[in-house]
């Protein structure tokens, strides 16, 4: 499921992204996923506009204190 969020200055839907988990009726939210793995920083930008930037945000303390992907090096320096 798709909760449209934001426009970007290029005309894009900004997006939250729930999907289904298989064998439950729970679904995951991708940004914290990603997030959490350390595969990306979370977006500030658009951090007014998430209604579940707390939870990005504690994805972001779990790669941070797990060390994963970005949050491997110390100090990790964003892009």
């Amino acid at each position: 499921m798709l909760t449209i969020v934001d426009t970007d200055r290029q005309g894009r839907k900004v997006a939250e992204v729930n999907v289904p988990t298989p064998n439950s009726d729970e679904e995951k939210f991708i940004q914290y996923e990603i997030v959490a793995a350390g595969w990306d920083y979370p977006s500030e930008k658009f951090a007014d506009h998430c209604p579940n930037w707390d939870v990005v945000q504690q994805g972001m303390k779990e790669a941070k204190q797990n060390h994963r992907g970005v949050w491997a090096v110390t100090p990790a320096v964003k892009p």
